[in-house]
């Protein structure tokens, strides 16, 4: 399992140095970006997880996947940002077989608001790496245990409630499917702050809180999904249990809206809003894995602007251009 994660890492920093040292000025321009080749396990037994095995590079490996056309998609993106009236939009793509990339404004910050349940659900689970039955304990919950708590604008159709006891793998599960923050509150008041900053240090993402006041990109929050499909920070077991929480998210309205029916997406939202203030910036994002047959892709999508309802329709409609790009790259073979 070491050797897995160590090598899983040191590929990702092999991809990304020959990709710049390669063909980052060709396509930079348009944000789109190649790597190396990446053998994977592909163990029929994992739904969700597919750890790196090797790394394979040649000349120009990974660039007939996708073709420089796909810079378009920077101008229908920009062109729906105006269309809905937002304010900021950030978006960006990954391939997750072999690792090719496309960003739009992709480095700008965030409040990731509710997107944070994830790395504290990583953290929750890397505790359960080392101790046997810890998602089996149970606690039971006080006021003082979940402190204040801000109310959502997209309310959870269930939530943890205060003078039951719960086991951590219920109280993980209403974080997730139900983005509950009476959970969340709970969850990162038993586990140290070090643990929760911890899952960043490894990733390599900056943050300088993990609060209320936290500010993330695009590209930086899509390293969280990374690590679990990976299988590189946490065992297998446990990434594939974090997958199949998020692929459960009730939230249909942002990346699920934009592609086919049958298609799994395992995500995590997230929304801010000032609510002692009608007039300050909405916040809603939507980042995940989009389960693609033979070719699932991660897709991380940010926004900020007005009316909630406008940004949503703008992470649908982005969603679907990439899931309408994959299909005609990789046409979904009917079933016998």
């Amino acid at each position: 399992m070491k050797r897995n994660k160590i090598l899983a890492v040191f590929c990702w920093v092999v991809v990304g140095f020959l990709m710049g040292l390669t063909i980052h000025s060709i396509f930079s321009e348009h944000g789109l970006s190649y790597g190396g080749k990446l053998v994977r396990e592909n163990n029929p037994n994992y739904k969700f997880t597919n750890p790196i095995l090797e790394c394979e590079f040649g000349p120009k490996e990974g660039q007939s996947r996708f073709s420089a056309s796909w810079g378009h998609l920077e101008k229908e993106i920009l062109d729906l940002k105006k269309n809905y009236n937002l304010s900021e939009a950030s978006v960006y793509f990954r391939d997750l077989n072999n690792g090719p990339w496309f960003g739009v404004n992709e480095d700008a910050d965030f409040a990731p608001a509710s997107l944070l349940k994830v790395p504290i659900l990583i953290a929750h689970l890397a505790k359960a790496d080392g101790e046997p039955n810890y998602l089996e304990s149970t606690i039971k919950i006080d006021r003082d245990l979940v402190g204040d708590t801000l109310p959502p604008n997209i309310l959870p159709s269930e939530s943890a409630q205060i003078g039951k006891e719960y086991k951590i793998k219920e109280l993980l599960a209403l974080m997730i499917t139900q983005s509950d923050n009476v959970a969340a509150n709970v969850l990162s008041r038993i586990i140290s702050v070090a643990e929760i900053e911890n899952v960043f240090k490894y990733i390599g993402v900056p943050i300088k809180t993990v609060g209320e006041d936290a500010n993330l990109s695009v590209r930086d929050y899509a390293s969280f999904f990374r690590v679990l499909f990976n299988s590189s920070y946490l065992d297998r077991d446990n990434s594939e249990i974090a997958l199949g929480l998020l692929s459960k998210t009730a939230f249909n309205n942002g990346l699920v809206a934009g592609v086919g029916g049958d298609v799994m997406v395992a995500h995590k939202f997230g929304e801010r809003k000032n609510p002692n203030d009608v007039y300050s910036p909405v916040q809603l994002h939507d980042c995940g894995i989009v389960y693609y047959p033979e070719n699932p892709y991660l897709l991380c999508i940010m926004t900020r602007g007005k009316d909630v309802n406008d940004l949503e329709k703008f992470i649908q409609e982005v969603s679907a251009l990439f899931y309408r790009e994959m299909k005609a790259q990789f046409p979904i073979a009917p079933e016998e």
